[in-house]
C-alpha cells in the first residue's frame, strides 16, 4: 500500500478478487480480398499481386 502499512486478510481478499465481464464476445474476421490475391500470386510464383 502507498502508506506502507500491510493489508488485513479481508483487504487482501478484496484486492485479489478478480472481476470478470458479464458477457464475452468472440469475433473472427473474414478473409480479405488482399489475402486471397496474395495467396494466388504466391501460388502462381508471381512477383506482383493482382490489384483488380
Amino acid at each position: 500500500m502507498p502508506d506502507g502499512r500491510c493489508r488485513t486478510p479481508q483487504e487482501d481478499k478484496h484486492h485479489m478478487q478478480q472481476r470478470w465481464p458479464s458477457r464475452l464476445w468472440i469475433v473472427r474476421h473474414g478473409e480479405s480480398a488482399g489475402n486471397v490475391a496474395a495467396d494466388a500470386a504466391h501460388g502462381a510464383s508471381l512477383a506482383r499481386i493482382d490489384s483488380r
